[in-house]
């Protein structure tokens, strides 16, 4: 199987979800948050990680998981 076929390489909520259920971690967030891959590096800097920043505060997270997709 291709690894971008298999969610569980780049989307590891599977894993997350055993985590939390072994107390390994806390909650896992309600909200999922993706960015586009095809921008420049400046429009990611500038626009999408403040968004997304803004997004992982609104949900009242302490850490956030980044994965290459």
């Amino acid at each position: 199987m291709y690894k971008r076929q298999d969610v569980n390489t780049w989307f590891p909520l599977k894993q997350l979800k055993r985590l939390a259920a072994e107390g390994r971690i806390g909650e896992i967030a309600p909200r999922f948050h993706g960015a586009p891959t095809n921008r420049s590096q400046k429009t990611t800097i500038e626009q999408d990680c403040v968004e997304l920043l803004a997004r992982v505060r609104e949900d009242g997270s302490d850490a956030a998981v980044i994965v290459a997709n």
